[in-house]
């Protein structure tokens, strides 16, 4: 996306002058290489024109270019576009704050936050009663006990721009000022590089 090989042996080479690459045999890299670009081509990020012979061209989409400026990982771009999508879905009577900030807390650039044994209860019946707000529905997720702590994290967050105090949210849910403030800063990071990718 940052224009700095258009081939696989492009983006070999271009890796070939780090420290990585020192440490590590050519032949790991090339398939390292065409491994990760198989991938990025299955999530949509690179398209990959074999036309020239034995040289496969790379070029970012603009899915992977958008992605690649918001400096956010394949991932994250993915979760995002696929919460914004199933977000369009959704009864607009049903997306709330709540539904975008569990889009976003759910990517895997957002810190989790850690889920009490207390607490799993209480938030399996916040998660219940929201569920119609919610992107992914409990039986759907692979990790349930992750996407259950990003829906902590988006309830934590729901409730800080609600105007609950720091001191409030530090004794309901048990996380520390200065986690909260993080999770505040990466949340602004991640409902902006959402703002970019709902143009696509």
């Amino acid at each position: 996306a940052a224009g700095f090989a258009d081939t696989r042996e492009g983006v070999r080479d271009a890796l070939g002058a780090t420290f990585y690459a020192h440490q590590t045999p050519e032949d790991d890299l090339s398939g390292i290489v065409h491994a990760v670009v198989a991938e990025l081509a299955d999530m949509g990020m690179v398209e990959v024109d074999p036309r020239e012979g034995d040289v496969d061209r790379v070029a970012a989409t603009p899915l992977g270019s958008q992605v690649s400026k918001q400096y956010v990982t394949p991932e994250t771009g993915v979760r995002i576009v696929e919460g914004l999508r199933a977000t369009a879905e959704m009864d607009p009577g049903d997306v709330t704050e709540l539904t975008i900030l569990e889009v976003v807390c759910d990517a895997p650039d957002m810190q989790d936050t850690y889920l009490g044994n207390r607490e799993r209860a209480d938030m399996y019946q916040f998660a219940t009663r929201h569920a119609a707000e919610l992107t992914t529905a409990m039986g759907e997720t692979d990790e349930f006990e992750r996407w259950l702590e990003s829906v902590k994290t988006a309830r934590i967050l729901y409730e800080w721009t609600e105007g609950a105090d720091v001191e409030t949210l530090v004794e309901r849910y048990r996380i520390g000022p200065g986690d909260l403030e993080s999770r505040v800063e990466r949340v602004e990071w991640l409902l902006g590089a959402a703002d970019a990718l709902a143009d696509l």
